[in-house]
């Protein structure tokens, strides 16, 4: 293991000098270059090029590099197709995504259309045979106003990452495996319309954020394991109609906030 130098240069010339170890890999070394850049710059957020050729991320760097090598970092333009291919490779996503291929024909997804064609609206991953836990990079995806992890066998807790998603209107995470606390950030999801988190393993009291959903018509918290009172914030969802919160282990009555015209299931 030896330490080395190396200076990167963007396109403007600006210069970011490094000092790492050799064995790591390309991977390693723009996060380093990302921690440098800042602005809460991630990996795959630009590519690194040496002897005018796009460096793998799975290479090592003493494979490739030497002291002082001289390289040069570019920024993609597409910055949504890269947290996508995140996603992918977090989550072990068997679908077409590929830089190769047109976001718009890219398996699971919708975008925006006209001028917001990079921007993903739709994220449709039901049923996907998805293991493990949710890839934190999904609340980068600041545009989505649909996403759906349904149906799958997802694990651990909900990110709060998750609450960035500020222009969702639908969030369907139910019938899962799902555990821990439903997060306080789900509240600032203020332009949701139908919100499941049903059939998981979630814990814990109903957050009272969840009052500040006042655009929310449909609430699925049944089947779960969450404890305490019903909050009286729910009183608050002036358009909420349905509220499934059976097969949990609430407490109390049900609060004389919500209005007679919400269909509670308990």
């Amino acid at each position: 293991m030896n330490q080395i130098t190396l200076h990167i240069y963007n396109i403007t010339g600006e210069l970011i000098t490094v000092k790492c170890d050799n064995t790591i890999t390309i991977k390693d070394l723009k996060e380093l270059i990302a921690e440098r850049i800042g602005d809460n710059c991630k990996h795959y957020y630009f590519s690194l090029i040496f002897n005018n050729v796009e460096l793998d991320d799975n290479a090592y760097c003493n494979t490739i590099l030497k002291d002082n090598s001289k390289l040069f970092y570019m920024m993609r333009l597409n910055l949504e197709r890269e947290i996508l291919l995140e996603i992918k490779q977090k989550m072990g996503l068997n679908l077409n995504w590929n830089r190769n291929i047109e976001l718009s024909q890219w398996n699971d997804i919708e975008i925006h259309d006209n001028n917001s064609k990079f921007k993903v609206k739709k994220l449709d991953l039901y049923h996907r045979n998805l293991t493990g836990k949710i890839s934190t990079e999904i609340g980068q995806l600041v545009n989505l106003n649909y996403l759906s992890l349904s149906h799958n066998n997802l694990t651990e807790k909900i990110p709060t990452e998750i609450g960035q998603l500020v222009n969702l209107t639908y969030l369907s995470l139910d019938d899962n495996k799902l555990t821990g606390k439903i997060p306080t950030e789900i509240g600032q999801l203020v332009n949701l319309n139908i919100l499941f988190l049903d059939v998981n393993k979630l814990t814990g009291k109903i957050p009272t954020e969840i009052g500040q959903l006042v655009n929310l018509n449909k609430l699925f918290l049944s089947n779960n394991e969450l404890t305490g009172k019903i909050p009286t914030e729910i009183g608050q969802l002036i358009n909420l109609n349905i509220l499934y919160l059976s097969d949990n282990k609430l407490i109390g009555k049900i609060p004389t906030e919500i209005g007679q015209h919400v269909n509670i299931f308990l």
